[in-house]
């Protein structure tokens, strides 16, 4: 059996809860993400916060660790990008990454500034954006299950995959990759709010099938990876008989997994396309992750014809096809034309900047582990929610969406910033709606206070004297 989940962090701090339209500008990016890429304006307003809060930096670097990491990540990053543009194939487009991560950069300190800036940000932010994740599911769900979804999007249009749940994402395969990311996050609130397991199963339970209703084998790896943590805080620590819970777990994510194989046609096809790897060969492993293979060997060969700092940041799909035998099945696939990226980070990092590139990340990756594990461990349990979106994201493993490119650059510094500012504040989960609220509620405990003093004074007169014995003498 299980012991009842943790309760909720206790703080001792008192608060007036956060304005609202903090709260939602922090959260806009998410709210925005579906459509196109209007996730990226409200970065200009993070932007002014960050140009905004330039005079704090130096005490945050002196006093801050979760700034001192934020700060050092990007530098770990950054550099290599600035020296693989002086020999760049492409200089245009590798100094253009790095004007665009050096905004984003400031953007992400604007971010921060705002956790700083108003006490208890953090817990509404993570409420919110997890309900906006629980619907995205759900609704992707529902289009999958019903053909049609809540706005009446069909899964059957001209933008989406055949039978893979976009809902209303205007760019194909986005919502199956971004499902699998911030399908985490309401497993984690729930963690962190206190919730009984029974309560943990059926949204959990949600949560999958509404990532393997996206039909993206991404964000499934990506899932599977962020929720071992989730697996272990909520059923398996807690657990008197932690392989019976396990098997437990293990016996209903295996039903779900057999129920969407005959409800979702997007899911067959993926498993079916995935089990040819089983065969081992180049050719089977190339034919089941659609010609990446292919690319995979064009990354390489780039890194080891500029070991040390690349072909520029980038640049892959402007330099990738000399490095690119003829006969390699990618280009009769693709009618010989290049692929945006490699489709896989650690190839695209030391492709475009070599052996500095790899280097950097690591520090990056050592960096992010060091601060999180220096923090006090009510902090760090606090920020798990947020923090776990980037480490998920930075997963070496990772086979979509380009590193570089501008789109998962800002998201990328925006959810370290998110974790990061968690990470840096005390655990606030309560608040007062003002300061009325604050005098009204401190009054009345005052004088509860007084009550039960004058209380506990009049039972200590009333009653009566402790008789005192004296021992006669004999």
């Amino acid at each position: 059996m299980l012991t009842t989940a943790v309760p909720p962090v206790a703080t001792t701090e008192r608060v007036i809860a956060p304005p609202w339209w903090v709260v939602a500008l922090l959260a806009l990016p998410v709210w925005l993400l579906p459509f196109e890429r209007a996730f990226m304006f409200p970065l200009l307003a993070y932007l002014i916060f960050g140009l905004m809060s330039l005079r704090q930096w130096p005490q945050w670097l002196r006093q801050s660790p979760p700034f001192q990491a934020l700060t050092g990540i990007f530098l770990a990053i950054w550099l290599p990008v600035v020296i693989s543009g002086i020999d760049s194939i492409d200089p245009a487009q590798t100094w253009k990454t790095a004007g665009y991560f050096l905004v984003f950069f400031i953007a992400a300190c604007g971010v921060y500034s705002l956790f700083q800036r108003y006490a208890g940000v953090a817990w509404r932010l993570m409420i919110l954006l997890a309900a906006i994740s629980l619907f995205w599911l759900i609704d992707g769900l529902i289009q999958n299950l019903a053909g049609v979804d809540l706005f009446g999007v069909p899964l059957a249009r001209p933008i989406a995959m055949p039978g893979h749940s976009s809902s209303y994402f205007t760019r194909p395969n986005v919502y199956g990759f971004y499902a699998g990311l911030f399908g985490l996050l309401p497993l984690y609130v729930a963690w962190l709010k206190g919730w009984r397991w029974p309560l943990h199963i059926p949204l959990l339970l949600l949560c999958a099938a509404g990532v393997l209703s996206g039909g993206a084998r991404g964000g499934w790896l990506m899932f599977a990876f962020g929720i071992l943590p989730y697996l272990w805080l909520v059923f398996i620590r807690g657990s008197r008989r932690p392989l019976l819970t396990l098997l437990g777990v293990g016996t209903a994510s295996a039903l779900m997994l057999m129920a969407a194989i005959q409800t979702m046609p997007a899911v067959r096809e993926r498993l079916a396309h995935s089990a040819v790897f089983l065969q081992g060969d180049y050719q089977s492993i190339n034919q089941a992750s659609s010609g990446r293979a292919d690319i995979y060997t064009t990354a390489y060969h780039m890194l080891q014809a500029h070991p040390v700092n690349g072909t520029g940041a980038d640049t892959f799909e402007q330099g990738s096809m000399p490095y690119m035998p003829p006969d390699m099945a990618w280009r009769k696939i693709n009618n010989n034309e290049a692929a945006a990226h490699p489709h896989q980070v650690l190839l695209e990092i030391g492709a475009g900047t070599g052996w500095l590139g790899l280097a950097g990340f690591l520090v990056a990756c050592v960096l992010l582990i060091r601060v999180i594990w220096r923090m006090p461990a009510a902090q760090r349990r606090f920020a798990l929610p947020l923090l776990i979106l980037p480490i998920v994201l930075w997963w070496p493993l990772n086979t979509h969406r380009s590193f570089y490119g501008s789109e998962l650059g800002a998201m990328t510094q925006y959810l370290l910033a998110l974790g990061l500012g968690a990470l840096a504040v005390t655990p606030i989960m309560r608040y007062y709606r003002d300061a009325h609220d604050m005098a009204n509620t401190l009054e009345l405990e005052a004088s509860q206070l007084e009550v039960s003093q004058l209380e506990e004074s009049q039972a200590t007169l009333s009653r009566p004297p402790a008789a005192h014995h004296t021992d006669s003498a004999s």
